[in-house]
């Protein structure tokens, strides 16, 4: 009997349509493979809704908040590591050579 009872509160069922048929997300374009594992995103298999399988609710605020958190973290990756890396070996004041000036085809030697 507890067996039972175990195996039915486990069961996931879509909060739109109240089918059992339901599949977990393997993978999204937000959120890679990664991002359906840390929501929990279930995907209804008849009304083709998604969902956190945990809570039954819409997994939008937790994408959004995932895609923020994920876009800082690359931007300051991205920006502050290469800010300073450049910084040493193209700044004004420490340029190693200065620039040769362009010779056209057309410019005469002085004679």
């Amino acid at each position: 009997m507890q067996d039972k009872l175990n195996e039915f509160a486990n069961e996931i069922v879509c909060p739109k349509c109240g089918s059992k048929t339901v599949s977990k997300v393997k993978y999204t374009w937000w959120g890679g493979v990664l991002g359906p594992k840390l929501l929990h995103h279930t995907k209804c298999d008849d009304c083709k809704y998604t969902f956190n399988s945990k809570t039954g609710k819409s997994n939008t605020p937790g994408i959004i908040m995932y895609s923020v958190v994920l876009f800082a973290v690359a931007f300051a990756v991205f920006f502050l590591s290469e800010r300073c890396s450049y910084r040493k070996y193209f700044s004004a004041s420490s340029y190693p050579f200065s620039p040769k000036p362009l010779i056209t085809p057309f410019a005469f030697p002085e004679t």
